[in-house]
């Protein structure tokens, strides 16, 4: 099995543990489809003050140094939308595993 498929595969049983673990249920997915427009809404500012908290702590800034905090919070966004929408499938595993690669490696 190739390495990538095989991190794939890791990541994705790390993640349903994960759910698992913190009682992610069908029905709070289904919340998540309800109240969707609501949440996708509030994306923006969300990730405003989510990355302007990080960028005003010298410790978490530093990370931004050599990471753009533009091209984090995008993807970040990207990831926020597929999870408000209640997109939690495959797809989304390899979203997460792939954005946590390429902000990291800098791919």
């Amino acid at each position: 099995m190739e390495i990538l498929e095989h991190a794939k595969k890791r990541l994705h049983e790390i993640l349903e543990d994960a759910k698992h673990l913190i009682g992610v249920k069908q029905e709070d997915i289904d919340i998540l489809k309800e109240r969707k427009e609501t949440l996708l809404s509030w994306a923006d500012d969300l990730m405003d003050d989510f990355y302007n908290t990080l960028l005003s702590y010298p410790k978490t800034a530093k990370v931004f140094e050599r990471i753009p905090v533009e091209q984090v919070k995008s993807k970040n966004k990207k990831w926020y939308e597929q999870l408000v929408s209640g997109n939690i499938d495959e797809k989304f595993y390899e979203f997460q595993f792939l954005w946590v690669l390429s902000t990291f490696t800098g791919k």
